[in-house]
């Protein structure tokens, strides 16, 4: 059955990868957090995004609450993936069987990082100790310890106060940069908080060192380097990014010898002295901006208003901040607010922004920035005169994606020189692309170039600037790049629909299927600006016969019926949205039969939410669910199709424990589409089916995903499972009234990117994203009773998620992948046809095109060969819906 997405690209590629998209956060994070605008933010933040740290029931991380030595070995198995345990847990009588660090102390003892605070205790609700802290990190990671380490400790205000059987590690741990003090002093006998035990840890985990106390150095190799404070040498190292020297090193010096820093070496102070000896080296420096005294002004977009400041600079630092005006939303820009301590502690507009209030936060600082420009009596960097290469005076309009298709801007070029560049025409939402502006233009100038850096939590519309940018410039180009040519030797192209003068957003295609006389396909294109239901009909070569565009709707799947081909989809009322930017919470499920001949609506439907009768009744008003993400429906051979999806009612007669985002089977009259009947089953949290096949016998294979721990039948199912997210494959009667069997695999994310089929001897196939992140595409086969035959991963790129599962011709499925690779997400789609014996692939075909292009289906075709629906990208950023034939040769 296929799979296919609810929103464009960029969303797609989020929901994949567990991350936030910026147009789904109002503001940066979306919602201000105990840890918004706290010293830990960004690692506490990290750390619960990779699933090493969790938030209490409030939601809560809890930032300056005291840690447990049992949390602290929770978090050091985590980092270190430690899965051994061992039995002499059981000796400790403070440690009982059921307690939540059980385990955790179990890992501990067998990897050896720890022996007990006494003879038969482990004390791990007992508060963590720095030098506590420290012995249980070098232990485990096996960290070397010896006298040079020890010499650090000689001159460290605070060092006496260290325990002996813990001078070792604790010296250790501080030549290593993973261990710091508070208020320059060493407290070992102090209790961390849990933001400090994260940092600390994540120094480790990161690899991003800091050397806090004076002394001598030598690291080796580091991600990333901080130095805190003056009087610290460091020698014999190789830097991967930064070397950052605080703003609190102040007049102090520091001395790099024989240290290459790759990045940037970044001073933050202008009175500090950096030495670079030996052959030290740094990629690229960057000091402060030299400012005149005086008071300035400034202003610059926050999320909802212009925020203008009023400046004073004094002896040459800044001196005061003061907001005149802003109409950012209250509890947002005072969370923001302590970016103005933030700036005048560091004498600096180089802070941090604060979670979930970016942008009111960033737009404060970019007011100070523009501020700040006619204060600039020395730039703290190198800044380009001229544009490297030739190129003709004149203005140029460049236009690329950012977040959307169609993001222009506009370069004048004079001398060979970029004198101004600025944003054009185009439909990203405003903090993001006024934000990314502000800073990304202005880079541009500054260096005369188009390679900059992005804006974080603007980064698509960052990338959309930069490229726009890129256009522009090499049309100004007295040798301008040409575009290269595209390779479809591999394939041909059957049919695209879309691209600048077609729409004027993207087109996609999320199914075909071959009927009589050509390929039906369906998808969505943008054309005036109104999002559309798009269905047509080419031929087999390629000329198209007939086409419908269907405001306000959107279909996904096609199945093909003995009374003409069947659509699900959903309604929106959001058509004048892009289709990538609708979010599914004004949107009711729907269906249409067409004649597959010449396009006749035969009739169409669309399915609200009302009232739900628990022995499963129900009208046509019965329920809100959303098959768009479903895709899936089965002609059942009794006048019905069943259709499954996921609902808000919370009554059914397949199972209990219901609350809202329940899993859905619907029962749809083939010749009118009225609603027959509804089963509804679920847990307490989120469930929903996802794909449908159909045995021999008429009984239905029914996958989905949940996320809920109670989730159970009448006759059959689960409870009590030990996984949060799971997907499910499980057979009902084709009446919809019992359960036969259920098979569960674990997940880390809820998945709604899976399928099934099911072939002529009654072997089951399902694949499912999300077994681990977004590292590979996971493939069981299970025999008709439910037992596990085999079980793979397929992996071709740094991201993998499942498009599509069917069966070839030959019987055989037929697996397609959706694939990104590297920093950018280059796109490609994966294709390939699974052997059913082993899990092995028999053979496989990758999709891609010089701006990136993806599969959603594919299917076999009558001539031998396979079509696809996908999507490619053309130069100007538009999704282009295409139709592509495959004959494997």
């Amino acid at each position: 059955m296929k799979i296919k997405k609810l929103f464009g690209m960029a969303m797609a590629v989020v929901y994949a990868a567990g991350m936030l998209l910026q147009a789904s956060a109002a503001h940066g994070s979306g919602k201000i957090t105990d840890v918004s605008g706290h010293w830990a933010q960004n690692v506490m933040l990290q750390w619960q995004e990779e699933g090493l740290l969790s938030a209490d029931e409030k939601g809560k991380l809890n930032p300056d609450k005291e840690i447990t030595r049992g949390e602290y070995m929770g978090f050091i198995n985590k980092i270190l993936d430690l899965k051994d345990t061992s039995e002499a847990v059981s000796k400790y009588s403070d440690i009982q069987p059921g307690a939540w660090y059980y385990a955790d102390v179990s890992k501990a003892l067998a990897a050896g990082y720890i022996s007990g605070t006494g003879s038969s205790s482990v004390s791990p609700e007992a508060g963590l100790k720095v030098q506590e802290a420290a012995v249980m990190l070098v232990r485990a990671a096996k960290l070397q310890t010896g006298e040079k380490a020890e010499k650090v400790l000689e001159n460290i205000p605070g060092a006496a106060k260290v325990s002996a059987w813990a001078r070792e590690a604790v010296s250790t741990a501080i030549a290593c940069g993973y261990l710091t003090g508070t208020e320059d002093r060493l407290n070992p006998k102090k209790i961390m908080t849990r933001a400090e035990a994260v940092t600390m840890l994540d120094r480790f985990h990161a690899d991003k060192r800091t050397l806090y106390f004076q002394g001598e150095y030598s690291l080796g190799s580091a991600a990333e380097v901080e130095i805190a404070v003056g009087g610290i040498s460091l020698s014999n190292t190789v830097i991967k990014g930064n070397l950052i020297t605080d703003s609190s090193v102040g007049n102090g010096s520091v001395t790099l010898k024989g240290v290459t820093i790759e990045g940037l070496l970044k001073q933050k102070s202008l009175d500090t002295r950096v030495l670079l000896t030996d052959g030290s080296k740094a990629a690229k420096t960057r000091k402060p901006d030299s400012w005149a005294d005086g008071t300035y002004s400034g202003e610059a977009y926050g999320y909802k208003s212009d925020i203008k400041v009023n400046i004073t600079v004094k002896d040459k630092k800044l001196k005061g901040i003061d907001i005149v005006s802003q109409e950012d939303d209250k509890p947002y820009f005072n969370a923001a607010d302590c970016v103005v301590d933030k700036m005048l502690d560091e004498n600096s507009t180089d802070v941090d922004t604060v979670s979930g209030a970016t942008f009111s936060s960033r737009g404060i600082i970019n007011a100070v920035k523009n501020a700040l420009k006619p204060a600039v009596t020395q730039k703290g960097y190198a800044v380009a005169d001229r544009l490297a290469g030739e190129y003709r005076d004149g203005t140029y309009e460049g236009v690329a994606r950012g977040l959307y298709a169609g993001l222009h801007v506009n370069a004048v070029i004079k001398d060979n020189r970029l004198v101004q560049i600025t944003l054009g025409d185009n439909r990203e939402d405003r903090p993001y692309v006024d934000q990314a502006a502000e800073e990304v233009l202005y880079s541009m100038l500054e260096m005369q170039s188009a390679d900059v850096d992005t804006v974080s939590s603007a980064t698509y519309s960052s990338k959309g600037i930069i490229n726009a940018a890129k256009y522009a410039l090499n049309l100004a180009a007295v040798s301008p790049e040409a575009a290269p040519q595209e390779d479809r030797t591999a394939y041909s192209l059957l049919a695209a629909y879309g691209g600048q003068g077609t729409a004027d957003g993207d087109s996609w295609f999320y199914d075909v299927e071959e009927v009589d006389g050509g390929y039906v396909a369906t998808g969505v294109t943008s054309k005036d600006k109104v999002s559309n239901g798009i269905i047509v009909k080419y031929d087999h070569k390629g000329s198209l016969l007939w086409k419908k565009l269907i405001p306000e709707y959107r279909y996904g799947n096609i199945i093909k019926t003995t009374k003409g081909i069947f659509l699900t989809g959903y309604h929106t009322a959001h058509a004048d949205k892009p289709a990538e930017d609708e979010e599914g919470t004004d949107t009711n499920a729907a269906a249409i039969l067409i004649s597959a001949a010449d396009g006749t609506v035969i009739w169409s439907r669309t399915y609200g939410e009302d009232g739900l009768t628990a022995d499963g009744k129900a009208s046509n008003d019965a329920f809100g669910q959303y098959w768009m993400w479903a895709n899936n429906a089965v002609e059942m051979g009794n006048g019905t199709i069943v259709a499954g999806g996921m609902t808000n009612a919370s009554k059914g007669s397949l199972g209990s424990a219901l609350k809202e985002h329940n899993a859905l089977l619907a029962v749809l009259d083939i010749e009118t589409g009225a609603l027959k009947t509804v089963e509804i089953f679920g847990s307490d949290k989120t469930d929903m089916v996802v794909s449908l096949g159909k045995t021999s016998d008429g009984d239905l294979i029914v996958a989905g995903s949940s996320n809920g721990t109670d989730l159970s039948f009448k006759d059959g199912g689960w409870s009590d499972n030990k996984w949060d997210a799971k997907v499910f494959v499980m057979k009902v009667t084709g009446d919809l009234k019992k359960v036969k069997w259920t098979k569960l695999y674990p997940v880390v994310w809820n998945s709604y990117q899976m399928g099934v089929v099911v072939d002529s001897s009654d072997n089951i196939y399902t694949a499912y994203s999300y077994r681990s992140k977004t590292e590979f595409v996971t493939m069981a086969k299970l025999a008709a009773t439910g037992e596990e035959i085999w079980l793979k991963d397929f992996k071709y790129a740094d991201s993998d998620y499942i498009s599509s599962l069917n069966l070839g011709s030959d019987g055989h499925p037929l697996l397609t992948i959706e694939s990104y690779e590297g920093e950018d997400s280059r796109k490609f789609g994966w294709l390939g046809s699974i052997n059913p014996e082993k899990g092995d692939v028999d053979w496989s075909f990758v999709f891609g095109t010089n701006h990136g292009g993806l599969l959603f289906n594919a299917v076999p075709a009558s001539d031998g060969g396979i079509v696809a629906a996908g999507i490619e990208q053309d130069n100007m950023g538009y999704y282009i819906a295409d139709i592509i034939k495959y004959i494997r040769k």
